[in-house]
């Protein structure tokens, strides 16, 4: 291994011939126990354990989960993309540097990929791993309690939440309910501000590093003011994750954990302390200098109580754009826990969408050869599109919007017809050279005519999906939920709107909708939100038959929480302060009309 003297922090963990004997895609595989204990080893002594791994996320997570030990990994990237690139996201959602991170695996050319793309990342072989616990940099800090792992779990939950949103990371920003507090009390912290002081690089700003003794006599001198930051929000608790030091109108120290990157708590503090002069060391991650302070921030006291949590239904809202801005609404009513799945970006920062119903039934028949085939030939395409948590036991209601069905064109590949692609809009297939300038207008990913002409040859252009397809994919999927869990399906819009390519969609949305509504009708277990009956006139819409109004996507959110209310037997009524906060918010929002289509 190559080794140098700065701590290891994250493990990344090859998984055929190197964690387990075998290649689980061919074969029973054999784990190693050897192996196992090195892990839970290292989540003892608070270094981090993840996955990167050229396979199945499926089988990869089911073979963990059922030995106990998908829990200790964080940060997953499972997949047939290059290892290179997935170790670089693997780290940038850690917010570590490749210094504190040793990936192993069991092929020369991943272990060189690994370094060519992350300069100064340690690299080991198989054969090495017995000796890991051994090493310097492996040390770690007792963490008996795992608390360590829990705080990236909690990380990587947030990472998770941002990643499946479209809305900008600002919107998230304010919906993660960010709360810090100063705490004044130093003393009983000092141990954890000594650790960061000498741990944290990015978000160091004074990097002015002294000894426990120093320390001590620092928190102790009244001429200096001094805080520890505490941070939560509505992931979870990220504990004492920041600590400054102010003299005579000067920051002596100012540093905060990598855990807290992005979040903006450094710019807010800043501000909160009157822009004090601050004399920066070295390169460091984030811009103190803003205008302003962030306002998505909320000081608070630990006296406080927390904010509110959630009543026990946990709701996941699965679909496109509808959703998203139905979600503004749905973010008040904090009785629940919302979680989303909206589109996601791929390894070119394409915005992908997963939510087809094609995609979620067929995503058991996909092999690794299409797979690869379809990743390397067209762009709107991966292999994580057909992922999805809807069918996870956690969920007490999953809310779906099937408007994706509706419009998208569906594809045959001409050398694999036993599967499926959807993408686009229907009436812009791409198997008509005449659509290409059209379709390259409209779309939310690069597309170019070479791409276009490839599509053109190698896709059978079948349609839109028929009302019985769609009602036999959701009949499939409605078997595949926990009974327990509450399907909402949120359709379309029937009203008439001139769309210069699009000519008499609300036709075909009405078919649909007709077949939605015997299907629920029939269903256990299962509710519709009927768009096409509380929306009743152009005025209900913006640009377009999918895009509506503020005031329609509000009605759309209050059916969704109605059927919620009857189902559990509740009241999630808003108080006046979520009210005039939502008020607020309309208030401050224009009306949406993207700037793409699909």
């Amino acid at each position: 291994m190559d080794t140098t003297a700065e701590p290891i922090k994250l493990v990344i963990w090859d998984m055929d011939q190197t964690f387990w004997k075998g290649v689980i895609s061919e074969e029973p595989v054999l784990l190693v126990e050897e192996h196992i204990q090195v892990v839970k080893e290292l989540a003892h002594r608070g270094i981090m354990n993840s996955i990167c791994s050229l396979n199945s996320f499926k089988q990869v997570k089911d073979m963990l989960e059922d030995h106990g030990l998908w829990y200790y990994f964080v940060f997953p990237e499972i997949n047939w993309n290059p290892k290179g690139k997935l170790i670089k996201k693997i780290i940038a959602g850690c917010k570590l540097r490749p210094q504190s991170v040793l990936f192993i695996d069991d092929e020369p050319s991943h272990l060189h990929e690994a370094r060519f793309e992350n300069p100064g990342i340690r690299t080991c072989t198989p054969d090495q791993i017995r000796t890991l616990p051994d090493l310097p940099e492996l040390q770690g800090s007792p963490d008996p309690e795992l608390k360590q792992l829990e705080k990236f779990k909690i990380l990587e939950k947030s990472a998770k939440s941002l990643g499946t949103s479209s809305s900008s990371n600002v919107q998230f920003l304010k919906d993660s309910r960010i709360c810090v507090d100063i705490m004044k009390d130093c003393l009983p912290h000092q141990e954890r501000i000594f650790e960061m002081m000498y741990k944290t690089a990015q978000l160091n700003f004074t990097k002015n590093r002294i000894s426990r003794d120093e320390l001590f006599l620092l928190i102790e001198d009244a001429t200096v003011d001094t805080g520890c930051i505490h941070v939560r929000d509505r992931f979870g608790d990220y504990g004492i994750t920041g600590f400054y030091a102010l003299k005579d109108n000067r920051l002596l120290h100012y540093f905060f954990s990598c855990r807290i990157m992005n979040f903006g708590v450094e710019q807010w503090l800043y501000h909160y302390l009157g822009t004090p002069e601050i004399q920066i060391a070295g390169g460091v991650a984030a811009n103190l200098k803003s205008p302003t302070a962030p306002t998505w921030i909320t000081h608070v006291s630990l006296s406080d109580p927390e904010p509110a949590q959630s009543g026990g239904i946990r709701c996941l809202i699965k679909g496109g754009c509808d959703l998203e801005q139905v979600q503004h609404y749905l973010n008040f009513y904090r009785t629940f826990d919302w979680e989303t799945e909206y589109w996601y970006l791929n390894e070119n920062s394409d915005q992908l969408r997963n939510d087809h119903t094609e995609y979620i039934v067929q995503a058991p028949v996909y092999t690794e050869e299409q797979l690869d085939w379809l990743t390397r030939t067209f762009p709107f395409f991966d292999g994580g599109m057909l992922r999805t948590s809807m069918f996870e036991d956690r969920y007490d209601v999953v809310i779906y919007s099937v408007l994706l069905d509706y419009k998208a064109a569906v594809y045959r590949p001409k050398r694999y017809p036993e599967i499926t692609l959807a993408f686009g809009s229907h009436y812009l297939p791409l198997t008509d050279e005449s659509n290409f300038d059209l379709v390259i207008e409209r779309t939310f990913i690069e597309l170019d005519y070479s791409t276009l002409r490839t599509a053109k040859e190698e896709l059978e252009f079948t349609g839109p999906l028929s009302a019985g397809k769609l009602v036999e994919n959701l009949a499939r999927i409605r078997s595949k939920l926990p009974e327990k869990t509450v399907l909402i399906l949120v359709n379309g819009s029937e009203v008439p709107i001139w769309d210069r390519a699009e000519t008499d969609m609300h036709v075909h949305h009405a078919a649909m909708n007709a077949a939605l509504r015997s299907f629920t009708e029939k269903q256990e277990n299962t509710y519709l939100v009927d768009v096409g009956r509380i929306l009743t006139s152009p005025q209900d819409h913006t640009d377009s038959l999918t895009h509506y109004t503020r005031k329609a996507y509000k009605q759309i959110a209050e059916a969704i929480v109605e059927i919620i209310e009857e189902k559990f037997g509740m009241d999630a009524s808003l108080d006046s302060k979520d009210k005039r906060e939502m008020k607020l918010m309309e208030m401050m929002m224009s009306e949406y009309v993207p700037s793409q289509y699909f």
